[in-house]
C-alpha cells in the first residue's frame, strides 16, 4: 500500500480508472466526498478502492451559511462519516468550526483566504480541526484572481509555520484528469514557503493522522482520549 494520502476526491467519475491511477502514483489512502443522500455509495467506492490497494475514507463537505447551521449539521453527521470538511465563507463559520472540534478540516475559497489570520491561527493551534488547501480550487480563475489568491496563500502559509500548524493539501479531483501526483501537490505548496519535509507531510503523515484518530473515535470501544472498553458485560469484547 502506498504511503501517500489524498483526503479530497469529489464523487469521482469512473472510480476504477481513478483508483488505478492513484495506486500507480503511490497513494494508499484517499477520501471520497459525497452528499449525505448518496452515502450508501461509499460501500461501492471502498470495494473498488480495495481492489487497487486503496483505503477509501468516507467524507462529507458542508457549506453552511452560518455558525448555527454548521453546529446543527455537525450534530447529526459526526458518527456517520469518517471525515467532515467545512467550506467556510465567513469568519463566523470558520471560527465556529475551529472551536467546535467535530469538524476535521476547514477549507477557504481562494478569494477568502484572508479570513485566516492571527486569531484563526491561534484557534487552530488549540484545535483538532486542520486547515486544508485544495489544489483544484485554484484552477480556472483569471490571472488577476489567481495572483491575488496566491498572495493570500503565501500569508496563510506564513501563519501555518509561525504557529506550528499541521496542514493538509488535497487535489479535489473529480476524474483521472484531476488526479495529481503527491509530489506535484507537495511541490505546489512548497512554493509558498514550506520545506521539502513539511510539504511532503501535507500529503502523507498529516492527513493519515486525522483518519487514524477519527477511526479510533468511531470504534465502539472508544470512551474518551486514552480510554477504551476492553470487555463488555457478559464477556463480550468491546
Amino acid at each position: 500500500m502506498g504511503r501517500f494520502v489524498d483526503l479530497y476526491l469529489e464523487e469521482p467519475e469512473n472510480p476504477s480508472e481513478v483508483f488505478r491511477l492513484l495506486s500507480l502514483l503511490g497513494y494508499g489512502m484517499v477520501a471520497v466526498s459525497l452528499p449525505e443522500k448518496l452515502a450508501e455509495k461509499f460501500k461501492d467506492y471502498k470495494k473498488t478502492g480495495g481492489e487497487f490497494g486503496i483505503d477509501v475514507v468516507s467524507r462529507i463537505n458542508l457549506t453552511p451559511s452560518s455558525a448555527g447551521e454548521l453546529l446543527q449539521k455537525l450534530g447529526g453527521l459526526r458518527k456517520r462519516f469518517e471525515l467532515i470538511g467545512v467550506l467556510c465563507g465567513s469568519k463566523q463559520v470558520l471560527r465556529a468550526a475551529l472551536r467546535d472540534g467535530r469538524a476535521d478540516l476547514v477549507l477557504l475559497p481562494p478569494s477568502k483566504l484572508n479570513l485566516f489570520d492571527d486569531f484563526e491561527a491561534e484557534l487552530a493551534s488549540n484545535s483538532n480541526t486542520i486547515l486544508e488547501i485544495c489544489f483544484s480550487h485554484f484552477l480556472g480563475g483569471s490571472e488577476k484572481t489567481v495572483t491575488k489568491a496566491f498572495s493570500m496563500l503565501y500569508g496563510v502559509i506564513g501563519l501555518v509555520k509561525r504557529f506550528g500548524l499541521p496542514l493538509v493539501v488535497s487535489s479535489g479531483a473529480k476524474n483521472v484528469y484531476g488526479v495529481k501526483a503527491p509530489r506535484d501537490l507537495s511541490a505546489f505548496i512548497r512554493l509558498f514557503g514550506l520545506t521539502v519535509e513539511e510539504a511532503l507531510a501535507t500529503v502523507s503523515k498529516n492527513p493519515k493522522k486525522i483518519v487514524e484518530r477519527n477511526r479510533g473515535k468511531l470504534d465502539k470501544s472508544f470512551v474518551g482520549v486514552g480510554v477504551r472498553v476492553l470487555c463488555r458485560k457478559g464477556g463480550e469484547d468491546g
